[in-house]
């Protein structure tokens, strides 16, 4: 029996890399025919995780915490150290899943609370697009939902098993095109906090308040950015959402406009 779990426990890190294999060159396939097939060798390698994960259960806590982030992503780090029961949570999911959940919900809790007239104060056309963060967080998380939803209900077993190649196939589907779409979130968050600060150290128009205090009451949730200023807070998401962009790694082919 020992020899059988050692087997397995070898096939299960095999299959394990094999699938972050696959999952990079579904990144960086452009022909939609190679990306369905490459889709369902994605599926074909998570049935055969599932049936080797059923072995290791007692195991799968552990295995997890051992996938801290390279040192290059050293936002994610610290958001590893601090806010280890949102990865229990999210342990049955994919590694870059994780990542993108951390990322989403550090940036709702320490950056959010600054997109507000009262503590950003911009012009009109950059006002607007302050707000229109709020109805894109709000996209991008029922996406993730969505994703973590069918993801839940497949490792719970809820599904038909006649039809698990095509639900599996349908799972990597969904997970890439999540990535995609918080990718763009990012992508959009570094370009705004990338032009307030070339305005900052320019001209001056756009940011109205750049040395204006973040005030946060004892009430807020808000850790990091508490006591510093307006410039500081766009110069600190400047480098969050850049981290967040490199850490995806989405090909520019697979871009969706800003």
């Amino acid at each position: 029996m020992e020899d059988y779990r050692d087997d397995s426990g070898s096939r299960r890190k095999q299959v394990r890399r094999n699938i972050e294999t696959l999952q990079g060159k579904l990144k960086t396939t452009r022909n939609p025919f190679q990306q369905s097939s490459i889709a369902g060798e994605l599926g074909k390698l998570e049935q055969e995780q599932m049936q080797l994960d059923s072995l290791f259960d007692e195991e799968a806590a552990p295995e997890a915490a051992e996938e801290a982030p390279q040192e290059q992503f050293p936002l994610l780090n610290r958001i590893y150290q601090e806010h280890p029961n949102l990865l229990k949570k999210a342990q049955h999911l994919e590694r870059d899943i994780r990542a993108a959940i951390l990322y989403m919900d550090y940036f709702e809790r320490e950056f959010l609370g600054m997109f507000t007239s009262r503590r950003m104060r911009l012009d009109v056309k950059y006002s607007v697009e302050r707000d229109s963060f709020y109805d894109l967080l709000h996209q991008v998380s029922r996406s993730l939902k969505n994703y973590r939803t069918e993801a839940d209900r497949i490792a719970s077993g809820s599904y038909t098993k006649q039809y698990e190649a095509d639900i599996l196939k349908r799972k990597v589907e969904m997970r890439h095109a999540v990535l995609v779409e918080i990718d763009r979130f990012f992508r959009k968050l570094r370009r705004f906090a990338k032009e307030l600060i070339a305005d900052i150290d320019g001209d001056g128009l756009l940011c109205q308040n750049p040395e204006a205090e973040l005030g946060y009451s004892r009430l807020d949730e808000e850790r990091l950015l508490k006591g510093r200023t307006v410039e500081d807070g766009i110069r600190t998401l400047l480098e969050y959402a850049t981290e967040a962009v490199e850490y995806l790694d989405i090909p520019e082919f697979q871009h969706r406009p800003l």
